[in-house]
């Protein structure tokens, strides 16, 4: 049940490096999170409080994906064009997936937070 609930947090982990690296294969992060997260979850005595867990990584998760958008874009935009137009074109993406990230994430990372406490507040998360 453990590995079925760490697919969630493990897909999300590998979709956030996806949109942030435009592509770029990234399916090590899935590779090495699915375990991660399964042997978490597992740690949990009752399939509600894996739910719980599931939803306080995924909260952690969402928290940070606006980071780690601005990071990849900071470090790697100007790597992928040639030209300044494509540099400064690829910095104003990454800045609106940024802030679209940030937008969608914070809310959703606060919300999956409580949901994680409501379903395991035996757990000091």
């Amino acid at each position: 049940m453990a590995a079925v609930f760490a697919l969630i947090p493990a897909f999300i982990a590998y979709m956030s490096l996806s949109l942030a690296t435009g592509g770029d294969p990234v399916g090590i992060v899935f590779l090495l999170s699915l375990p991660l997260f399964g042997y978490l979850l597992y740690q949990r005595p009752t399939a509600k409080a894996m739910t719980g867990g599931m939803c306080y990584y995924l909260a952690i998760e969402f928290l940070l994906s606006p980071f780690v958008f601005l990071l990849y874009t900071i470090a790697f935009a100007n790597e992928n064009t040639a030209t300044a137009a494509g540099q400064a074109g690829a910095a104003i993406g990454g800045l609106a997936l940024t802030i679209g990230a940030f937008v969608i994430g914070l809310p959703l990372a606060i919300a999956l937070y409580l949901v994680s406490r409501r379903l395991d507040p035996s757990r000091g998360n």
